[in-house]
């Protein structure tokens, strides 16, 4: 097996593994390597071309520079072809067990094909695709990672987790998806504006179903389906990313910007600002 350039490679409190790794092939090589632990594993190539094998599983992958995907770890031995050049690759491997809760927590809606692919049986799956420009921001970021120590650890898990998020929506949840959706497109953006200039008093489902006359539980619906989540998920990420903006501007103490956004209360606001975000408020200042 060659000797592979570790740039970094660290295990975080939530159970992820974290690694960025590159090597120089002055030939076209193979090798097998152990899959490790069985999880779902997700790759950002920067660089290079490879190409990974399961045998045992008769699975073949061939992945060339700018290419992001996912895929199940099962434990079985992997051939990698490296052909001659560089190559260079972000890995992130999370457990299956972490990763069910957060889809279904969030009711995100998972394509069936692929969520039975991640989460029923052990066999091995693959699916990638080009990265969105914002999964290649954040992946770069995380190369670039301006801290050193325990805040650099603290920086890499939470770029991780951001990316994970990015490829989750951008692969998995489907948009647009059903023809409520579609049909009622022009309704839930309508609804979406009011939504988003009454931050402060935020309208009803039934308020904003009568505005753009729709009933309730179509609304509901078709919301989901062109915005893929819900109508409170979705205000209240509106409402975060306003009060962040504000904060950021100085627009205000934390208390002001809670009240401009609807809370009464600031501690509530900075509970629900740092479980958006990953820190509090006053980060912002």
């Amino acid at each position: 097996m060659p000797c592979v350039e570790v740039v970094f490679d660290q295990q975080s409190s939530h159970g992820l593994r974290i690694r960025h790794v590159a090597y120089e092939a002055d030939c076209r090589e193979t090798f097998v390597v152990e899959d490790g632990c069985p999880a779902i594993g997700y790759n950002f190539c920067f660089q290079g071309d490879l190409e990974c094998v399961v045998p045992a599983a008769r699975l073949r992958n061939r992945v060339r520079g700018d290419y992001a995907g996912m895929w199940r770890k099962t434990g079985a031995p992997v051939a990698v072809t490296l052909e001659k050049g560089r190559h260079a690759w972000l890995e992130i491997g999370v457990r299956r067990e972490m990763l069910g809760p957060i889809l279904d927590e969030n009711e995100l809606r998972v394509d069936t094909a692929l969520r039975r692919a991640m989460f029923v049986g052990d066999a091995p799956f693959v699916f990638g695709r080009k990265p969105s420009d914002k999964a290649r921001g954040i992946a770069g970021q995380m190369l670039a990672n301006p801290f050193t120590g325990t805040l650099a650890s603290c920086y890499l898990e939470s770029k991780a987790l951001e990316l994970l998020i990015e490829e989750i929506e951008q692969l998995f949840m489907k948009r647009p998806a059903a023809a409520a959706g579609r049909g009622h497109a022009r309704q839930v953006r309508e609804a979406a504006g009011l939504l988003s200039v009454n931050l402060e008093v935020p309208l009803t489902v039934a308020e904003l179903a009568r505005h753009v006359h729709l009933s309730e539980s179509t609304l509901k619906r078709a919301f989901r389906d062109v915005y893929g989540t819900s109508i409170f998920a979705w205000f209240q990420a509106r409402r975060m990313e306003a009060a962040r903006a504000m904060l950021a501007r100085g627009d205000g103490n934390v208390s002001e910007v809670a009240f401009r956004v609807g809370y009464a209360n600031s501690g509530h606001f900075a509970r629900a600002f740092a479980r958006h975000f990953g820190h509090p408020p006053k980060k912002i200042r």
